[in-house]
């Protein structure tokens, strides 16, 4: 699941869930996996197009989606639905190996070179880069921000 919005007292299967994924297989995959779980309701829907009343959700969590929705869009629409206490939880994966002699990682990292938009190298600790992600999240309205970075 791309997007979880879950409410109630605590954040197991024991909140109702509603579960958003855009792609339309792995969202019927998720309604099969999950049909005994009766809080748990996936929707095939764009998080943009998914409709709700404010103060709805304690957590609204995301795992290497989230920035694939327009920040305009994302971040107001996370704020308005989520409870006065909730939370907003955004994971990414950002697998990263450095080494000269790792032949598929200087392949790959030579195609982004050639077709990004900018010729800005991807640097693996780039503390700048969270903290400006940080503060784009903090201007939208959210408060008590934390960044972790895990390595491994």
């Amino acid at each position: 699941m791309h997007h979880l919005l879950c409410s109630g007292k605590s954040l197991g299967f024991l909140c109702d869930v509603k579960a958003i994924e855009l792609g339309k297989d792995l969202a019927e995959y998720a309604k099969e996996k999950f049909n005994k779980y009766k809080k748990i309701c996936v929707l095939n829907i764009l998080f943009e197009n998914f409709q709700c009343e404010a103060n709805v959700f304690d957590l609204v969590y995301s795992a290497t989606a989230f920035h694939w929705i327009p920040e305009d869009i994302g971040y107001p629409k996370a704020l308005r639905i989520l409870k006065k206490n909730g939370a907003l939880a955004l994971f990414w994966n950002k697998p990263f190996v450095a080494r000269d002699d790792d032949l598929l990682h200087q392949k790959i990292q030579n195609i982004y070179q050639k077709y990004r938009s900018t010729n800005v190298k991807i640097i693996e600790n780039d503390i700048e880069r969270y903290k400006k992600i940080s503060e784009t999240i903090q201007s939208y309205g959210f408060r008590n921000i934390e960044v972790k970075l895990y390595h491994q």
